[in-house]
């Protein structure tokens, strides 16, 4: 017996497009046959063939089915990340992967973010699952560095991550306000008081340059 196999989008008319094999037939003239190395979540077109001595017979009618789903095999496209307001979140967007790597029914996306300290190692990790194609991730900590990468999910599980994306949140408000006041220092000097006044800090260095010393007599 043959057994025949294509892409349900060929011509089902078609007979010849159809990649037929031998199988074995069974007591009562039946057979089975299984077929690996197909494309996740697509269409086939079977049908089998009998065979004897004199010569092939008819081609039985299609039979349409659909393989499993699988994880995607390509990671989200454009991801991009942005510091929010406050300086706790990010902002973070990206487009689905290309319709022929998504093996199955899109349910949703899942976002990593990790933050790294000053040797660039992990130190906390965050996971969240979101069905858009944006999201704004709260709760983080201030001026700091965090790698971003998303990945496409169907029913099968998670799919490839898109590579690491580095994104740092904002600084603190309030801490930007304490900066930019500076800081002073006085101490006695002969007959009156000296006043020295650092500048002020802006992001995550003072500003350079020298002291302004003022001379306060008693």
């Amino acid at each position: 017996m043959y057994f025949g196999i294509k892409l349900k989008d060929e011509c089902l008319g078609n007979d010849e497009s159809y990649n037929f094999s031998v199988v074995g037939v069974g007591a009562g003239g039946g057979g089975r046959e299984v077929v690996t190395d197909l494309r996740a979540w697509v269409q086939y077109a079977v049908a089998v063939r009998a065979y004897n001595a004199h010569g092939a017979g008819p081609v039985s009618p299609p039979v349409v089915v659909r393989t499993l789903e699988d994880v995607p095999s390509s990671p989200p496209v454009g991801v991009e990340c942005s510091g929010g307001a406050g300086g706790t979140s990010l902002y973070v967007r990206w487009a689905p992967p290309p319709p022929a790597f998504h093996n199955g029914l899109l349910q949703g996306y899942r976002l990593t973010l990790t933050r790294l300290d000053d040797s660039t190692e992990k130190v906390e990790e965050l996971i969240r699952m979101t069905s858009g194609r944006e999201e704004s991730v709260g709760g983080l900590r201030a001026w700091s560095n965090y790698t971003v990468t998303v990945a496409a999910v169907t029913r099968a599980g998670a799919g490839v991550s898109s590579p690491d994306l580095i994104c740092t949140t904002r600084e603190d408000a309030r801490n930007t306000r304490n900066k930019r006041r500076g800081r002073g220092f006085a101490f006695l000097v002969g007959s009156g008081w000296q006043i020295r006044r650092t500048p002020p800090m802006f992001g995550a260095t003072a500003l350079k340059g020298a002291t302004t010393d003022e001379h306060v007599k008693k």
